[in-house]
């Protein structure tokens, strides 16, 4: 018999948080060329993994993210697009009965994307 061996057979669902918060703040101007968003999302503590043969759960910390993506578009096939994510530069966090197992550095990322438009 391979059982998975459970440790806690009744617990919430993988992911799932008391709370999750998504908020977002844009702005277009009238002109059309430029855009941009102010995106925070947050939640609770949640399992991230189920504990086995007597192991507790593994529960990931809430994590606070925020972003930010201006777009240009210079002409009507150009666009500029610059994203500026975890601002905040939270780290990912797992605990299991109360101790930190693992913390990683998520970090700050910047990305750039032009695209251009073949158009038809």
């Amino acid at each position: 018999d391979v059982g998975l061996d459970l440790t806690n057979p009744e617990r919430p669902m993988t992911g799932h948080s008391k709370y999750v918060a998504n908020l977002q703040l844009g702005f277009d101007s009238a002109n059309g060329a430029h855009s941009w968003s102010l995106v925070y999302n947050t939640f609770g503590e949640r399992v991230f993994f189920a504990g086995r043969a007597g192991a507790e759960d593994v529960y990931e910390q809430p994590f606070d993210s925020l972003d930010l993506i201006y777009t240009y578009y210079p002409t009507e096939r150009l666009s500029l697009k610059f994203r500026f994510q975890n601002i905040l530069d939270d780290r990912l966090e797992l605990e299991q009965a109360g101790v930190t197992i693992l913390e990683q550095n998520v970090g700050t990322t910047a990305k750039i994307d032009i695209k251009w438009d073949l158009g038809g």
